[in-house]
């Protein structure tokens, strides 16, 4: 079999992993707050959320811009999955108002 790609992963990843896995918050907890806060400081904004893919990170995007059912949408056929999963993902949803 031929590699994708090797990992390089040291002791200070191995840490960081363990942190997460000890303190018994494994989708939220102090170091996704830090994680947040950092990105948020980093990009100069005031505030920002994690999310656990690229496919809610789209449908993030979209509530933000205020886009929802009943908004057209354009895309070209011969592109990725991820736009049209989260556009579906958002109309099949009730759409409410996120607090962000």
């Amino acid at each position: 079999m031929i590699p994708h790609s090797r990992p390089s992963i040291d002791q200070q990843e191995i840490r960081a992993v363990t942190e997460v896995l000890q303190s018994g918050h494994l989708a939220q907890g102090a170091v996704v707050e830090r994680f947040e806060r950092g990105m948020a400081a980093y990009l100069g904004l005031t505030g920002g959320v994690a999310v656990n893919s690229g496919t809610m990170a789209l449908e993030v995007a979209l509530r933000v811009l205020g886009i929802g059912p009943g908004d057209g949408r354009r895309g070209r056929p011969f592109s990725v999955w991820e736009p049209r999963r989260a556009w579906s993902i958002l109309n099949r949803r009730r759409f409410r108002s996120m607090s962000i």
